[in-house]
């Protein structure tokens, strides 16, 4: 199957429209969202007979699906799975690792060191490779 065009949102609902199969992870953050997302679409009844639970980039990789929904960190390690791209901008949703050193912290030198690090350019480079937006 050829990528699917996901620069719009009206694209997005196209690809999922005419795919045969769209499988994602009914639990967790990204199920939760994506059942939110069908809805608000409007595609919620038109997709349910394509729809196939379970892990969406698994699943495309094993020929269980066409398109897989989940996130791209997710997806790149995946073998037989390819990334299309991510959702459009309007219709995107980030998960958002948050940091914070407790007051009560035995070591916060090294929790300190530890932010520097999560935040070094060096570790961006390696999170970007993995799928995942650096902090800014």
């Amino acid at each position: 199957m050829a990528k699917p065009d996901l620069a719009t949102t009206a694209a997005f609902k196209a690809a999922l429209l005419n795919a045969q199969t769209v499988a994602y992870s009914d639990g967790g953050l990204t199920g939760i969202y994506l059942k939110g997302l069908f809805d608000r679409l409007g595609m919620t009844e038109a997709l349910k007979p394509k729809i196939r639970r379970g892990r969406g980039a698994e699943m495309v990789g094993e020929g269980k699906a066409d398109i897989g929904l989940t996130q791209i960190s997710e997806i790149l390690p995946v073998a037989g799975a390819e990334l299309a791209g991510p959702l459009p901008q309007e219709v995107q949703q980030y998960t958002v690792f948050p940091a914070a050193i407790g007051v009560g912290a035995a070591q916060p030198d090294a929790a300190r060191a530890l932010l520097k690090f999560l935040v070094s350019p060096d570790t961006a480079k390696v999170l970007k490779a993995k799928g995942l937006e650096p902090a800014a």
